[in-house]
């Protein structure tokens, strides 16, 4: 098996948002998984886990490249299969071990106020000024397929902390936080 590319979303978006890097990827003749999360919005941190860890193949050459929250989901998935790199695009870097929190304190404090009475949180693109997110999107078509496939997450989830495996650090692990639009 030869080296597969494994992109990972964040919870709180789909797999689209990865679509044009797994294209580009898939063109230059690299395999490409891009996992997706259960649509039902009544998860926990560990079920993030469980379903990436179904996801995510144990053998060949895995690179992992996490995209913001989904960088707390290394550490587990490195220390079950053999990983040969993770670069962290513009992703959550966690601790070498212990437990991290899914959300920092300011943002927990910025979305508080804005839990629905279902218990969840309004769509990730909701959370921010309209000015910042349109900046994100090349056109209005891809940024209507990244909002259909974005998910509510309980308030519970942001509140949440991850486990850290010790010894996960040791991967060759690259950071990269830039903002960029990839066009096919």
């Amino acid at each position: 098996m030869g080296r597969t590319f494994v992109l990972l979303s964040s919870p709180f978006l789909g797999p689209v948002v990865w679509a044009p890097v797994a294209s580009a990827l898939t063109a230059r003749g690299y395999d490409v998984i891009v996992p997706s999360l259960p649509r039902d919005p009544l998860f926990s941190p560990d079920e993030v886990l469980r379903a990436l860890d179904n996801a995510v193949p144990r053998l060949g050459e895995l690179v992992l490249v996490p995209n913001s929250n989904a960088g707390l989901y290394v550490p587990a998935l490195v220390a079950s299969r053999p990983v040969r790199a993770t670069v962290f695009l513009d992703a959550v870097l966690p601790p070498e071990s212990d437990r991290i929190p899914v959300a920092p304190a300011g943002l927990i404090a910025t979305l508080r106020d804005r839990v629905g009475a279902d218990g969840l949180l309004p769509l990730w693109s909701e959370w921010w000024p309209e000015e910042d997110v349109a900046a994100l999107f090349p056109d209005q078509q891809t940024r209507r397929r990244v909002e259909a496939d974005q998910r509510r997450v309980p308030w519970d989830y942001l509140t949440a902390e991850v486990d850290v495996p010790a010894g996960w650090a040791t991967n060759p692990a690259g950071l990269r936080g830039l903002r960029c639009h990839v066009r096919q």
